[in-house]
Parts: C-alpha cells; structure tokens; sequence
C-alpha cells in the first residue's frame, strides 16, 4: 500500500528549529520525519487523554502572548 503524503510549511523560532535540525543530524534523519512523528504521536495520544482541551487552552495562551 502507497502511503499518499501532502507537502506544508511549518515555521519554527530559530531556537526550536536548531534543536530539530541537531536531532536530525544526530539520529540520520531529517527535520519531517521528526515532526511528523511525533505529531503523530501526540494526537493519538491526544485521543486518548480527555483533557484535550487543555492543548487549545495552551495554544490560544501561546498566541496571546505573541500579540
């Protein structure tokens, strides 16, 4: 079976970015199929947990304080 992938742009603070990217390097992998990966396993770990609300909660604080 063909696993069909779409293509996006994430943008990272440049602290975030050099952890990935020194992750990437150290394990022989690239920057994708870290986030990927664990995005992946955060949602379905977010299945899982009925706190999920608490996330949005986290990202609306996240963008407050951007502003």
């Amino acid at each position: 079976m063909v696993t069909k992938r779409k293509r996006t742009t994430v943008y990272f603070d440049d602290e975030l970015h050099k952890r990935v990217r020194l992750l990437a390097i150290k394990n022989n992998t690239s920057m994708a199929r870290i986030v990927s990966t664990a995005l992946q396993r955060y949602l379905e770990a977010m299945e899982d947990d009925p706190r999920q609300a608490k996330f949005i909660h986290m990202l609306r604080e996240t963008e407050e304080r951007k502003t």
